[in-house]
């Protein structure tokens, strides 16, 4: 357990507004504090200290907000009603895409919510419901990432020739993923080529 160091608001507004990890050692009692917790999260890739907040601060729609405005991997941190909540998700997912795997199992389903995580990180395609894994417009913007996407898409995509072409232009090792079937027509072969 961390040695608590700061007891007084004063004590912790100071200490987290020069370093925002502090936050880690103020007392669990100011960690409820809705000043102290907003000044260490609020700042470029700051959101993440949400993590030192008290549940019902990460229960507080404001104060997650502004944490995933300030580092969508403060998602991870919210509580699960906000893991819920589609505008929170698509803050969090649009800046660091991966965060879908901490939305909620409705989100995952959610075609906005999962085109907007593969379009900026295409390994999120992992986090998508099946359904959407077996999206062909959905693969095709996770594809276009540097990301091996491809091995998380439905067994039929990975036969797509259009899908199989441009997951390997972004990345050459998705021809691991690749269906047997495709790997071996001639003309996609051909078109590798050129």
């Amino acid at each position: 357990m961390n040695e608590i160091k700061y007891f007084t608001k004063e004590e912790a507004l100071e200490a987290v507004q020069e370093d925002a990890a502090r936050l880690e050692f103020v007392s669990h009692e100011l960690r409820n504090n809705r000043d102290v917790v907003l000044i260490a999260i609020d700042g470029y890739e700051r959101g993440s200290y949400l993590e030192f907040a008290s549940d019902i601060l990460k229960a507080n729609r404001e104060i997650v907000m502004c944490a995933v405005h300030n580092g969508g991997w403060a998602l991870q941190y919210a509580s699960n009603a906000l893991q819920d909540d589609k505008e929170i998700v698509l803050v969090a997912v649009e800046d660091k895409g991966f965060m879908l795997k901490y939305a909620s199992k409705r989100l995952r389903l959610d075609r906005d919510v999962v085109l907007m995580a593969v379009s900026n990180d295409g390994g999120a395609l992992e986090y998508a419901s099946e359904w959407l894994r077996a999206d062909r417009e959905v693969v095709l913007r996770a594809v276009q990432n540097p990301e091996l996407a491809l091995q998380y898409a439905s067994d039929e995509l990975r036969n797509d020739r259009e899908i199989g072409l441009l997951a390997l232009k972004h990345n050459s090792r998705s021809l691991d993923y690749l269906s047997k079937v495709l790997k071996n027509d001639l003309e996609f072969q051909a078109a590798i080529m050129e």
